[in-house]
């Protein structure tokens, strides 16, 4: 009798134990309920409750603390203390997602954890923890993540099919179709810390399947670090029916281990962010600087050093003064012909021969890794402005924060608030005010070609005694007569006056 007590006994505090590790529990972080089960001594998030239904797609939903999800290092039910290292199958699935940050303490990431973001914000940077070992199939599908990392130390061992495949713009609403544009979600995968081979993208265990790029279901020629133990190359081979047939076939954007990337190609509709510095044995950038009227004079903003053609005059800012009136002006002077531009310095680039130009093929050109845009601009000796490149997006309200005028047509049209055409595209330059300065009036932006100047004061005045003289004419920058009233020259264009060009602002 004692004997068959002890065993109900025994049997009984089985299924309690078994009750309780199936029990969901919940814990808040950054406003919103996470749920979680228990076993041993570790925790598995489970979802949250805090979600509302998505009114631009079915059956996804929007998170009710505005998208921030905080996964914790930890949980605790009563006294006891869990170690939070996994994230269920689909426990954020079809929800909004506009910030995520990882536990150092995760080990694994289920199928759709995170699959389907249909916010209208992407999150720049998903890091993912050293110690995560597997990511299930589609964990990240579909997300809005620019820039892909893992720590230093990964212990990643088994990486699903289509993890992080995406290639939605960054900015457009839940959409069924997938399209490129210059606000492209995805700039880089850096995959360098982590210890994958060939045969970690493996589908069913066929090595000769659909792998690698099936896995990340690239599109865009994305640029891609390779782990130093990836030990099949070129990538081409691994492609065998999925992925971007047009990345792997000549290696485009992708980066060995050794620092060398075999083609580079820098998309003029594409953003571009490199984290590490790289060698680039051939860099092509496809964008077409045409002599149509009004687009004579643009920026250029690159990432590599690049030589110009024949027929296309490169400027540097030099500084802003103050003419003897109080009118602001930026001076420009040329760039000795023949010399190199450098990588992540802005420049104003003008057609001298009437024809279109595209941008000579380099070889073997160092790629450094790409700054903060405020760490290249030149700033004036005021410091209220800066002449100012990106080789990135900047979307209309932030180009809007900064107070910042784009050129286009050979005019500076300020960004105006709200106005979503209204933004800084990628590769060019712009002038904003880091101390939130009015603009004046007009802005001159004298193009110094002869270097005749030994300071800005010195050339301003001289331009400005022509201008005010009336006994010059003036003309536009394809040389149209525009006569000699300076008051009746249209604002946000281009001229000539006694040889010297001038922009009215």
């Amino acid at each position: 009798m004692k004997q068959t007590l002890t065993i109900l006994l025994l049997l009984a505090a089985l299924l309690v134990s078994g009750n309780t590790s199936a029990q969901t529990y919940s814990v808040v972080s950054e406003g919103l309920t996470l749920q979680f089960t228990v076993s041993g001594t570790e925790a598995t998030i489970t979802g949250t409750p805090n979600k509302v239904p998505n009114p631009r797609q079915s059956s996804c939903y929007d998170l009710t603390n505005g998208g921030v999800v905080n996964i914790p290092a930890t949980v605790t039910v009563g006294s006891n203390t869990y170690t939070v290292t996994k994230i269920g199958d689909a426990a954020f699935g079809s929800c909004g997602i506009s910030s995520l940050t990882l536990p150092s303490t995760l080990k694994e990431i289920g199928k759709s954890a995170f699959d389907a973001n249909t916010s209208d914000i992407a999150f720049d940077n998903l890091v993912i923890p050293a110690s995560v070992q597997k990511i299930g199939d589609t964990a990240f599908g579909n997300q809005r993540i620019k820039h892909l990392s893992f720590e230093a130390g990964s212990q990643l061992s088994s990486l699903g099919a289509k993890a992080f495949g995406t290639y939605r713009p960054a900015s457009e609403s839940w959409i069924s179709t997938w399209t490129q544009s210059s606000q492209y979600n995805i700039e880089y995968y850096d995959l360098s810390n982590t210890q994958l081979k060939a045969a970690s993208f493996q589908l069913n265990g066929s090595l000769p399947g659909q792998q690698f790029f099936m896995y990340l279901r690239l599109q865009g020629q994305i640029l891609i670090y390779l782990p130093a133990t990836f030990d099949v190359y070129p990538c081409g081979n691994l492609n065998n029916g999925g992925g971007s047939v047009d990345q792997t076939a000549d290696e485009t954007n992708i980066v060995r281990a050794n620092g060398y990337c075999d083609n580079l190609l820098i998309s003029d509709d594409m953003s571009f962010r490199a984290p590490h510095a790289f060698t680039a044995k051939k860099v092509t950038c496809n964008r077409t600087f045409s002599n149509t009227s009004g687009k004579a004079v643009s920026t250029l903003y690159l990432p590599y050093p690049t030589d110009l053609p024949t027929g296309m005059q490169a400027y540097e800012f030099i500084f802003k003064g103050l003419d003897e009136d109080g009118n602001k002006a930026f001076c420009f002077a040329p760039v000795p012909l023949g010399t190199r531009l450098e990588a992540y310095k802005p420049y104003l680039v003008r057609i001298t021969d009437g024809a279109s130009h595209t941008l000579p093929t380099m070889q073997n050109v160092q790629v450094p890794a790409t700054p903060d845009v405020s760490t290249t601009a030149q700033i004036s000796a005021d410091g209220d402005w800066a002449f100012n490149g990106t080789t990135e997006f900047i979307g209309n309200t932030e180009a809007y924060a900064k107070k910042a005028y784009y050129l286009n047509g050979n005019k500076w049209w300020a960004v105006q608030n709200g106005v979503a055409n209204d933004y800084i595209a990628p590769y060019r330059c712009f002038i904003s005010s880091p101390t939130g300065a009015t603009p004046a009036k007009s802005f001159f932006m004298v193009l110094d070609d002869d270097n005749s100047a030994t300071d800005v004061r010195h050339l301003e005045n001289d331009t400005e005694a022509d201008i005010k003289s009336g006994r010059y004419p003036f003309y536009s920058i394809d040389g149209k007569l525009m006569g000699t009233d300076y008051d009746a020259l249209e604002c946000g264009q281009m001229y000539i006056v006694n040889g010297k060009k001038f922009y009215k602002f």
